[in-house]
């Protein structure tokens, strides 16, 4: 989880070992009446990681606690849109638009200026609906467990990432030689002119 630097920063200085994921699953597991805590995981190392502090499972201690308060006011302060990225929203959308990664790439380009986040969106956009492409169905709102109005913050996506995209595609056919930072897409099934 990409969390903002001055929330890792606050973690890292209390337990310089302990992973961000740690902190997360400790506290789940230290509220009272907490028997079982099911944590995600991809990859052989997040199980390990998992697995080491809950061996020796130890409950969060008052300072802990505090640090906790303070990340978490840090990453309200810091978050445009507050997805937690399960992807309920994207299963039956019509439109097959990637609405966790687009608000992610939205708040990373709400947090600082805009660079590599423009080629991200295109990127995504070859292989699923532009944000622009919602149709305000609903579907997706229905079964966000966060109760965020999806449709809105799709429109808010799509005037800073659909307009830049508008702008660049009007840019490249004025001067075809273009050359936008970035490497070149070698993928055979990317019919895109953006980048891989």
């Amino acid at each position: 989880m990409n969390i903002p630097n001055m929330a890792e920063k606050l973690m890292k200085e209390h337990a310089p070992h302990a992973s961000v994921p740690s902190w997360a699953i400790r506290y789940a597991a230290s509220q009272e009446g907490v028997f079982m805590v099911l944590s995600g995981m991809s990859a052989m190392d997040q199980l390990q990681d998992n697995t080491s502090y809950m061996d020796d499972f130890k409950p969060l201690s008052e300072d802990e606690n505090e640090i906790i308060r303070q990340v978490t006011k840090i990453i309200n302060e810091d978050t445009a849109i507050a997805c937690t990225t399960c992807r309920y929203c994207e299963k039956d959308c019509p439109m097959s638009i990637a609405i966790p990664d687009y608000f992610a790439l939205y708040n990373s380009a709400s947090r600082s200026a805009m660079s590599n986040e423009i080629l991200f969106y295109m990127n995504l956009a070859t292989n699923h609906g532009r944000a622009k492409d919602c149709i305000a169905c609903g579907q997706c709102e229905s079964v966000c467990p966060q109760h965020l109005h999806i449709i809105d913050h799709l429109k808010d996506v799509s005037a800073k990432f659909d307009f830049h995209l508008l702008s660049l595609q009007k840019n490249r056919k004025q001067e075809p030689d273009l050359k936008i930072q970035g490497t070149a897409n070698t993928r055979k099934d990317c019919k895109c002119w953006c980048f891989g």
